[in-house]
């Protein structure tokens, strides 16, 4: 009955896939039917003429026609392709498809041609695009025709399938008996085969380690087995499959399910390991899915790898402990410096130990605070130490405890509370695992320890006994190197020292000679012979020669070993003939010795050659006592001669006369002659007052051209008087020094008397020195005695004194700038800076009162050095400031153009400040300048050189000349204030003005009147071709504030 039904079946079926042929037939007609409509649309564009491009709405037409035959030919392919493979085979089965698919090809390539054409205008390239359409029509055609073929090969085809299915269905009736009685048989043995391979199926099941799951592709768990119960993957039936998202974490779940996918789409076995905390511990699987063939399911089985990971994480680790152990003896081997040692195995802890920092702790003798050395991080460990810190500073860090416990300490403290912030700080950073390894000074349990290696890890699971017992043998190993080393630099530094003894011994510059106790010489160094001249082979073996010196110069060789033997030394200092032959003087010391057994004993004897160390004591107490270019006694030996001489005076009811002799104007006459030949004048000074000193006098110098004369034993004052003319007499006489013209000199003297003038020796030539300075106020070349009004006014000038030197020491000057102005544009031009005292609480002092006062105590130079320095620096902070003030103009004194280098103080005052030298006006009084002869117009081009403009300042009460103003650099003149105060009233000082306006116009100078202080002397000066002034009438001078918000701000 079944093969009956098949057979009506297959009729079916036939008639069937008659009507289906048909529609594929149809189908087929219909996609040649698109292709070729839009063909002849996609031509359409292209009809235009051939010199026109195409536009973009034609191209888009053109491609899209042709993206629609194109879709048309690749279905009618797929179609053909299935409408062979769905009948019998025929050759003409594959012309279709062949032809569809060049059909397609062809359609891609025109359409990428139009695509191409957009902007070309060529004729011949359209023609191109109509002659691909045309080929195209033809292409078309031909699969019309292959069509055509096909439909009459199919219609034959269904002839012959009718005709073969009702043979079939014959034949079908006569087998179908015999199959039915087969398949029953064959039915029955297959059920008792599918309950055998259940019954293996669940028993395979039972075996497999672990977990085994069946899961479809959303992840939902069909079925379920495992070894332990709280490993299943829950407890699902075919009715209420349970999802994965309920039994595993998100992110596992996540990644399970993409597994899933995977599995199910490539059809393959997939392999993975993944972690699942179980019981509030992780469990590490090794599983597989497979897919089921024909469903969406997979089969998900899971292997319990814990403890293999475990082990092999044990292994790895102590393999690369076993890896930093050998390392460590290697560097043991071949280092031989303690740090160097150190810091290599804290680099080999990191490249080799599975560490991620390593680094040593180590105290500062006598201190308690931890510091840390030697950091090194591993390559992939972030370059970040605030650990060490953290661990070194906080009190409850194990590192402070660990200098007193075990050699070697773990700690994984993600297993641990982190109730400190120190922990914290390290799991913060993923370092859970903590080493501390103590490093002791010797390999010894009862050793100091020097520090501890500190490491770092990730986590310290698989440590154990056997790794515990690797870091003790590293910590010991490296424990008895440092050891080892610190014995060697012992021995080597003891080496040195016996090598440096030696080397010292023989250096040494003083004798050095070992005897036994009965004298014999055993030994002496190369000193001994240079000092004594004898070999050391002529010396050893024999008595010492100072047994015999030491006697003949009085000492007691009983006294020297009784010392020796209570003492252990003895010192005395001896003078004699050596064997050399030339006197000594020797300072000696000898040591007694004992050996460490005292069995032997043995005297060293150290000497040294005082003899130019005596020598040399006694010239330094005569340079000490005496002038050494002329050799007259120095103030040293006057003090000293003085305060013998007052007693005295005293005593005999005398007068002791001091006569101070000062050359006047030496130092011009200095500089004319120079160094050496000033120094031979100096001497034929000293040697004509020698000749007037009477004996029993004293002449001294002082120093410079000053000169003292102690006279002793004077009867009257006119004794002294008469002794200071026959000084001052001499002096006048012509001094003749070889290589220089005849020198002609005079003298201020000052003359104090004691006991009318009371004091101490210093006191009493401090005051004929006062007398001296007013024999030369006197106008020089006099002779002037100390007077009680002479003290006094000495103490006024020394508070002024004092009060100076402390405001330059303390800073108490300042600059006040006074205006300079042109008359003709009503404008600043310039600022002169004036030097002012700033002592609020004393009485005034003005630069009149100071200047010459500072010019005689030698600080003039220090205050016009500042006094530069401070006007060019606020010369620029005012331009910086953006005002255009003009010059700055400052003073030099007299005394600085003499003594000073006042061009290398200007240029270096420019270089600090950054001012530009024509910036500055360097003013010169016109007196101080003559003063300087020869040298003013040399000096004057030096100052010109540097860039600074040069001012004549009051001019017209010196030397005005035509001639040095003819040669002279000079850019300005700066008229007297004396001359202008009169200028309204005194017609002879008006024409002297005008005179002086019309000299700077003619040599083309500019001319400044100083001291203009009314509107009517401003206005005669601009009349007579003065264009700038500068006085009061303009401003006073103003400190520097004052100055800016007058003038700047504007």
């Amino acid at each position: 009955m079944a093969l009956a039904l098949g057979g009506i079946a297959l009729i079916g079926v036939a008639h069937r896939v008659a009507d289906q042929q048909a529609q594929d037939l149809m189908a087929l007609h219909e996609d040649i039917d698109i292709i070729r409509i839009s063909i002849e649309r996609s031509l359409a564009p292209l009809q235009f003429p051939v010199d026109v491009p195409l536009s973009l709405a034609q191209r888009a037409r053109s491609l899209g026609e042709l993206d629609r035959a194109k879709r048309s030919a690749e279905q009618l392919v797929q179609r053909s392709t299935r409408a062979r493979l769905e009948t019998f085979y025929q050759a003409s089965d594959y012309q279709l498809p062949r032809g569809a698919a060049t059909l397609a090809q062809a359609i891609a390539e025109q359409r990428a041609a139009i695509k191409n054409a957009l902007h070309h205008a060529d004729p011949g390239h359209k023609l191109a695009l109509q002659a691909g359409v045309r080929k195209l029509r033809t292409q078309v055609n031909t699969l019309d025709d292959a069509l055509a073929t096909h439909f009459v090969q199919r219609r034959n085809g269904l002839y012959r399938l009718h005709a073969l299915m009702m043979a079939s269905v014959a034949a079908l009736g006569a087998v179908g008996l015999w199959l039915l009685q087969r398949e029953q048989g064959r039915r029955h043995r297959a059920a008792n085969v599918l309950r055998l391979r259940e019954d293996q199926l669940l028993a395979l099941v039972a075996a497999v380690p672990d977990v085994v799951a069946l899961l479809d592709a959303n992840g939902r768990v069909l079925a379920s087995s495992s070894t332990r119960p709280e490993w299943a993957l829950g407890h699902s039936s075919a009715a209420s499959p349970m999802p994965l998202s309920e039994i595993l974490p998100r992110t596992l779940c996540d990644a399970v399910l993409g597994k899933i996918q995977s599995c199910i789409d490539d059809k393959r076995v997939s392999a993975f390991e993944y972690q699942r905390e179980i019981n509030s511990q992780a469990i590490s699987f090794d599983s597989r899915l497979s897919p089921l063939r024909g469903r969406q399911q997979v089969v998900w089985v899971s292997w319990d790898i814990t403890a293999r990971r475990q082990s092999e994480r044990r292994a790895k680790v102590l393999g690369s402990h076993y890896n930093f152990l050998s390392h460590v003896n290697q560097a043991i081997v071949w280092i031989r410096d303690a740090d160097s040692l150190l810091q290599r195995i804290c680099a080999i802890a990191t490249q080799h130990g599975d560490f991620s920092y390593a680094w040593f702790a180590s105290r500062m003798p006598g201190q308690f605070a931890l510091h840390a050395q030697h950091m090194v991080r591993a390559n992939d460990a972030i370059d970040h130490t605030q650990h060490v810190s953290v661990l070194l500073e906080h009190p409850d860090s194990p590192l402070h405890s660990s200098f007193l416990g075990s050699d070697v300490l773990c700690l994984n403290l993600a297993e641990q509370p982190a109730t400190t912030a120190w922990q914290a700080h390290l799991l913060r950073m993923g370092l859970a695992g903590l080493v501390l390894i103590a490093i002791r000074s010797d390999h010894s349990d009862s050793a100091p320890t020097l520090g501890l290696l500190v490491l770092h890890s990730r986590d310290i699971d698989a440590y154990d006994d056997e790794h515990r017992a690797l870091l003790e043998e590293i910590a010991g190993d490296t424990s008895y190197a440092l050891g080892r080393i610190r014995r060697d630099e012992e021995r080597q530094q003891m080496a040195r020292r016996v090598r440096l003894h030696a080397a010292a011994l023989d250096a040494t510059r003083d004798g050095v000679m070992v005897t036994n106790p009965q004298g014999i010489v055993l030994s002496v160094n190369g000193a001994f012979s240079q000092i004594t001249g004898i070999a050391e082979r002529d010396a050893v073996g024999n008595i010492s020669f100072l047994r015999q010196t030491l006697e003949a110069s009085g000492y007691s060789l009983e006294g020297i070993e009784t010392a020796l033997q209570t003492q252990g030394f003895w010192k005395g200092e001896l003078l004699g003939r050596l064997p050399s032959g030339r006197m000594h003087t020797l300072a000696l010391t000898v040591s007694r010795v004992v050996a460490d057994d005292r069995a032997e004993e043995s005297r060293v004897v150290v000497f040294s050659d005082l003899t130019q160390q005596r020598e040399d004591e006694a010239r330094l107490r005569r340079v000490a006592q005496f002038d050494p270019l002329t050799g007259l006694p120095n103030r040293s030996s006057l003090l000293s001669r003085l305060e013998h001489a007052l007693p005295l005076a005293e005593q005999h009811h005398s007068i002791v006369a001091l006569l101070y002799v000062d050359l006047d104007s030496f130092r011009t006459v200095n500089d004319s002659l120079g160094h050496h030949q000033g120094d031979e004048l100096l001497r034929q000074v000293a040697l004509r007052l020698s000749e007037q000193t009477p004996p029993g006098c004293t002449l001294a110098r002082l120093g410079g051209d000053e000169f003292v004369v102690l006279a002793e034993d004077l009867r009257n004052n006119q004794s002294a008087m008469q002794l200071a003319r026959d000084l001052h007499n001499s002096l006048r006489q012509r001094i003749d020094i070889v290589g220089a013209e005849p020198v002609y000199l005079q003298a201020s003297i000052g003359i104090c008397l004691y006991p009318e003038i009371q004091g101490a020796a210093s006191i009493l030539i401090r005051n004929a020195e006062l007398a001296m300075f007013e024999a030369k106020r006197a106008g020089r070349n006099a002779i002037r005695f100390f007077t009680n009004a002479m003290g006094a006014a000495a103490v006024q000038r020394l508070a002024v004194e004092t009060r100076l030197r402390r405001a330059i020491a303390q800073g108490e000057f300042v600059l006040h700038y006074q205006p300079l102005w042109d008359l003709c544009d009503d404008r600043l031009v310039g600022l002169e800076a004036l030097v002012r005292l700033d002592q609020p609480s004393l009485p005034h002092l003005g630069p009149a009162d100071f200047i010459p006062v500072l010019e005689q105590i030698g600080q003039i130079e220090t205050l016009g050095d500042w006094v530069t320095r401070e006007a060019c620096r606020q010369a620029r902070a005012w331009l910086d400031a953006g005002w255009d003030f003009g010059i700055m103009a400052v003073n030099l004194s007299p005394v600085e153009v003499a003594r000073h280098p006042v061009e290398q103080r200007i240029r270096s005052a420019l270089q600090e400040s950054g001012l530009a030298a024509e910036r500055i006006e360097v003013e010169i009084t016109e007196s101080g300048l003559m003063e300087q002869g020869d040298r003013a117009e040399e000096f004057l081009r030096r100052l010109h050189a540097l860039g600074v403009r040069i001012a004549i300042d009051d001019f017209g009460t010196g030397y005005s000349s035509l001639a040095y103003l003819r040669r002279f650099p000079v850019n300005k003149l700066k008229i007297d204030r004396s001359f202008v105060a009169e200028l309204t009233t005194d017609e002879r000082n008006a024409r002297l003005v005008d005179s002086m306006l019309q000299l700077g116009i003619s040599l083309g100078i500019e001319v400044l009147a100083e001291g203009v202080e009314t509107a009517a002397q401003a206005s005669h000066l601009r009349d007579h071709g003065c264009k700038t002034i500068q006085g009061y009438f303009i401003s006073p001078p103003l400190p520097a504030d004052q100055v800016w918000a007058r003038y700047g701000c504007t």
